[in-house]
């Protein structure tokens, strides 16, 4: 059994157009703790996938990279950063 082997041309998909691809990084803590370094981590990766073509090339569509992070609920409620 070859499993290098693409599947058949079939309705929109032709495998002609298969390409390697990569740039997908995750950072997570187990326990589901929350730190900065967890982003600083993340953004690091964003940079390194960069030369992949992980970027926000275009600047009236974007195409997704970023960092997806959660913001707490109590920071919304309230306006936003706390104001000094």
């Amino acid at each position: 059994m070859n499993t290098n082997a693409l599947p058949p041309r079939q309705g929109l998909y032709d495998p002609q157009f298969e390409h390697d691809a990569c740039g997908l990084g995750f950072v997570v803590h187990q326990l589901g703790q929350k730190s900065h370094e967890i982003i600083e981590q993340a953004l690091t990766i964003l940079e390194n996938l960069d030369h992949r073509g992980a970027c926000g090339c275009e600047t009236n569509t974007g195409d997704g990279a970023g960092i997806l992070m959660q913001i707490p609920h109590r920071f919304c409620k309230r306006g936003g950063a706390p104001k000094f």
